[in-house]
């Protein structure tokens, strides 16, 4: 049976969920140097989820307000029906990105497994803190391989979807041992959508990638 495999940010949401949230709390241009710092080596995934945080809980973010916001994102063309029409194949999200927004846009019944960020708040409803996870590409492909192997699930019985440079190891793998890799590219990519930027990874995935689809439904296609 096919395995349905993937990742949240730019594949299940439209946007890169971290811009949005960071642009309602005022802080987008400090969350930006956290982000070039990264992207520059100079922090750890987890130090710039630490620091995203942490600015978070200074303006004092509560579940509410961060649960409406999550809400309000943009589910990927084609998610309903993708979801709709799973039939039990869903095996798991693996994400960088904060994985509540999966849970409120009702995603997470539909997969086996959910891996990612979760937030954290006290007993008041303020956001207090988080779990971390791994969301650079070695720690996606070392969690995939972990629950590959755990599920006893074959390459060739697997399909991925992704969108970015974190996904690119995860590809090469199911890609060279007869699995399918979906890479998600929807017509027009949201503005706040980071990943974009990452011109480089984009060529490298679409010539790895078994197809490119711009609607989620279209991965049904594979599944069969």
């Amino acid at each position: 049976m096919k395995t349905l495999w993937t990742d949240q940010d730019g594949t299940l949401i439209k946007e890169a969920p971290i811009g949005v949230v960071t642009q309602r709390y005022c802080f987008e241009d400090v969350n930006n140097e956290y982000l070039k710092q990264f992207y520059d080596g100079e922090i750890s995934y987890d130090e710039l989820m630490s620091s995203t945080v942490r600015e978070l809980i200074k303006r004092r973010a509560t579940r509410k307000d961060l649960t409406d916001i999550f809400r309000s994102l943009t589910p990927m063309p084609g998610l309903q029906n993708l979801l709709a029409n799973l039939n039990g194949s869903g095996l798991a999200i693996i994400s960088g990105g904060l994985v509540d927004i999966s849970e409120v846009h009702g995603i997470t019944p539909h997969f086996q497994e959910t891996h990612g960020v979760r937030l954290l708040y006290d007993e008041q409803g303020f956001l207090k803190g988080y779990i971390s996870f791994e969301g650079t590409k070695e720690g996606k492909y070392e969690c995939f391989e972990n629950v590959r192997q755990r599920k006893r699930i074959a390459y060739h019985d697997v399909v991925y979807m992704g969108d970015s440079g974190n996904d690119v190891l995860i590809a090469k793998r199911i890609v060279e041992n007869g699995g399918t890799f979906l890479f998600v590219q929807p017509e027009e990519a949201h503005e706040h959508c980071y990943k974009r930027r990452e011109e480089q990874h984009i060529l490298e995935m679409e010539k790895i990638a078994t197809a490119t689809i711009q609607t989620l439904d279209e991965a049904l296609l594979h599944l069969d």
